[in-house]
């Protein structure tokens, strides 16, 4: 059931940032490439607070303060919700990833 052209969110060996900024900037409809280092900090924060042990409902509620900080529109809670979800498992991946080679 696995397809060989289908990418992981991280592959083994890699670093979570990449992904974690293209992730963010998307959900925040920025450029991943040209405000990736506006979001450095933020990427950042967002891997150190998953690999402390925060939940994906903790990471919503910093999504929020994001979007306030940088006044972007502010994403229905569902979004956001879907979004901190694959943020976390972005770090969870890389993880699990990082520990298999």
């Amino acid at each position: 059931m696995t397809r060989r052209d289908v990418g992981n969110w991280v592959e083994r060996g890699q670093p979570p940032e990449p992904e974690l900024n293209r992730v963010l900037a998307i959900y925040l409809e920025k450029d991943p490439v040209a405000d990736g280092p506006a979001l450095r900090g933020y990427v950042t924060a967002i891997k150190d607070m998953v690999e402390a042990g925060t939940s994906a409902a903790d990471v919503a509620g910093y999504l929020r303060h994001i979007e306030r900080e940088l006044q972007v529109p502010e994403q229905v809670g569902r979004v956001r919700a879907l979004a901190s979800v694959a943020l976390w498992h972005v770090v969870h991946a890389a993880r699990v990833r990082g520990a298999a080679t």
